[in-house]
């Protein structure tokens, strides 16, 4: 049997910079914007995070999206 997929939701999640170590490294912290549409663009969707991310104070290092999506037999 054929399976179909259906996507179920979408969220943002914009990794900020909270600090430094001890060594200099970043530290990192995430930012989660969840109920996104799930048919946004790429472009759609990181513009959405650049201007999410210039209403923190801390410095956004980088976005990335995560889909869900059901999947079923049938």
């Amino acid at each position: 049997m054929a399976v179909t997929s259906k996507q179920d939701s979408c969220k943002l999640i914009l990794s900020v910079v909270t600090g430094q170590t001890e060594s200099g490294a970043d530290k990192h912290a995430s930012r989660t914007i969840a109920n996104i549409n799930p048919n946004i663009t790429a472009d759609d969707a990181y513009a959405v995070a650049v201007n999410i991310g210039a209403l923190q104070t801390l410095a956004v290092d980088a976005v990335k999206r995560q889909d869900v999506v059901d999947y079923a037999q049938g």
